[in-house]
């Protein structure tokens, strides 16, 4: 589980591939948390994918999500939406083996955030 949102100071770094930014930093005022599932899988075996909403912390709590298939060049799974206060998760099984990225997004301030995790399936 990672942060995906911190009202600290943001590194940003350019996605190639799927054009999306990559946000990274130190946990603070976190409000959108989601599940990291990165690594290798066998063909077969799911992505989980999952976001929560830190009711606590305040703040927003929009997000989007997505998995790219590199292989497929082509999105197997968007959602969008309110995070909760309970996980929620949907496991997304890629089709063929190859690189996929997993990309969660949201807004603060005005700004759009990011960030991905690669899956490899071999």
């Amino acid at each position: 589980m990672r942060l995906i949102f911190a009202a600290a100071a943001l590194m940003l770094t350019v996605l190639s591939g799927a054009g999306a930014v990559v946000a990274s930093a130190a946990p603070a005022s976190a409000e959108v948390l989601f599940n990291d599932d990165a690594g290798t899988i066998r063909p077969g075996q799911y992505v989980e994918v999952g976001v929560w909403y830190q009711q606590y912390s305040g703040g927003p709590s929009g997000y989007w999500a997505g998995v790219w298939s590199y292989p497929q060049h082509k999105w197997i799974f968007t959602s969008s939406g309110d995070a909760t206060t309970s996980w929620k998760f949907w496991w997304v099984k890629p089709a063929v083996r190859g690189e996929y990225a997993t990309v969660y997004g949201t807004t603060y301030s005005g700004r759009n955030y990011r960030d991905v995790f690669y899956t490899a399936v071999r």
